[in-house]
């Protein structure tokens, strides 16, 4: 048997190198295309839990929202009466895990919240289906306080979040976040996007 030069010996190593550096590339843009495809796929079908707040009404005769200043050892403070309610706009149930609310007076708003200093208005997992076996939508009165009173240069606002978990296993986060105006309707805070996302 007569052996090869080394020449072509070192070709074929360098191509089979080659080849296989391909294979590998090609390898990983499959199961990076497999795994979008199944992050898709599981988001066309899972729960999308949306959050909005509207003024409690039901509470006055006049039917308006109401904001109420009190003053005490402690200090003063400012409640309001609304209504927070969970929308499951997605195609499969979920688990709410948590709910938090906060209310504040602020000066000025900090461009991202921090999601874990808000009041817990509910932790424990609590069903919400997609509107067949499940109501898609729940609804709980609160009543949070914020620090102090609305004076001319600050604005009241209120924010949260809502933490679930899809069918897939997988938490998911939905914030919202309001501010308050001098008539007492609660309008979206707008130019704060984290305040008002879903993952």
């Amino acid at each position: 048997m007569i052996p090869l030069p080394q020449t072509l010996l070192d070709w074929y190593t360098g191509l089979l190198v080659f080849v296989g550096a391909v294979q590998a590339g090609i390898l990983f843009l499959t199961i990076r295309a497999i795994n979008r495809q199944t992050t898709t796929a599981q988001n066309s079908e899972r729960a999308w839990v949306m959050a909005n707040l509207e003024g409690d009404t039901s509470k006055w005769a006049d039917r308006k929202t109401h904001i109420v200043e009190g003053s005490g050892t402690g200090g003063d403070t400012t409640g309001i009466w609304i209504v927070l309610s969970c929308m499951n706009e997605g195609k499969s149930p979920a688990w709410i895990d948590e709910k938090r609310v906060k209310f504040e007076i602020v000066r000025v708003l900090s461009p991202k919240p921090n999601l874990e200093a808000k009041d817990i208005i509910q932790v424990g997992p609590e069903p919400i289906g997609t509107g067949n076996a499940l109501p898609h939508t729940n609804r709980i009165p609160l009543v949070p306080e914020a620090i102090g009173h609305v004076e001319r240069d600050t604005m009241p606002v209120i924010y949260g979040l809502v933490r679930y978990r899809d069918i897939f296993d997988r938490t998911h986060t939905t914030t919202f976040g309001y501010r308050i105006t001098p008539s007492n309707q609660l309008v979206r805070l707008e130019g704060c996007p984290e305040y008002n996302k879903n993952t």
